[in-house]
């Protein structure tokens, strides 16, 4: 069987790889016409950009729901994603990935490293906390705790004035 492993892009009319394509299940070779350079062009257009408007002022929840169902299926490319544009880091300044974060699920427990409470308990995902000056990982925390850690942090005082108030 003879497969064809490049293509002829519609924007610059280059031949390239299909890893050069994103993939498409309405294409008969599973691959968008366009390579993946001028795909991202493409949706920076205006018109393209007012298009997706128009389909998601049509039928926003049909938008919506398809939204949902991909991050469901793909919560490893949603949260990388997610981290690459925090700028979350390791130690060694490699970015955080997700078998990373799985590792240190496992070595937390499925607990939150603050209030100890389990995975299991809370309705959201335990988040990757970061130092925002630096980008560097800090540990594994639920939502709760990091954003109290936040508003503390912006002001430490407040941790002391928290504890007089509840030893009132």
């Amino acid at each position: 069987m003879n497969t064809i492993l490049t293509k002829s892009c519609t924007g610059c009319k280059e031949v390239k790889s299909l890893e050069n394509y994103y993939k498409s299940i309405n294409r008969p070779d599973g691959r968008l016409a366009y390579c993946k350079t001028c795909e991202i062009a493409r949706k920076k257009l205006p018109r393209t950009k007012s298009r997706n408007k128009e389909r998601y002022d049509k039928n926003p929840d049909r938008v919506i729901n398809s939204t949902k169902k991909w991050q469901s299926k793909n919560p490893k490319h949603i949260r990388e994603y997610y981290w690459q544009k925090q700028n979350i880091k390791l130690p060694d300044n490699t970015l955080f990935t997700y078998e990373k974060y799985q590792e240190e699920l496992v070595r937390c427990d499925n607990m939150c490293m603050i209030c100890s409470i389990h995975q299991n308990q809370i309705k959201t995902k335990l988040v990757v906390d970061h130092n925002h000056d630096t980008g560097i990982y800090r540990g594994i925390l639920c939502s709760i705790c990091n954003i109290h850690l936040g508003k503390i942090k912006k002001n430490p005082l407040l941790i002391i004035k928290m504890n007089e108030y509840l030893n009132r």
